[in-house]
């Protein structure tokens, strides 16, 4: 009896993500497309940039009213985001 080499597609995918050290890059991505889904269109409008920097989220707001609003949440939005990608990804949250 012949051996099968088959492999799901997913699973291919998900083991050259992480032999190409790509998967850190596609989790900054996610991040900035969850900050506007998890904060609202309206926070998402005050925010000029979102990067992220060695586990560190870089926030630049125009408002600084919303930036001391985000200050005192800055744990909350820290975990709502490494909840939706699923492990700790952001250590950090500093807002400009």
């Amino acid at each position: 009896m012949r051996k099968s080499n088959t492999q799901k597609l997913s699973e291919i995918l998900r083991e050259y993500i992480k032999e190409s050290n790509i998967e850190s890059k596609l989790d900054e991505v996610e991040v900035k497309r969850l900050w506007e889904e998890l904060l609202g269109p309206s926070i998402g409008k005050l925010t000029k940039k979102v990067y992220v920097k060695k586990g560190v989220l870089h926030v630049i707001v125009s408002s600084s009213v919303l930036k001391h609003e985000l200050l005192i949440n800055r744990t909350s939005i820290m975990e709502k985001i490494n909840k939706e990608i699923g492990k700790t990804f952001i250590k950090e949250i500093v807002f400009h």
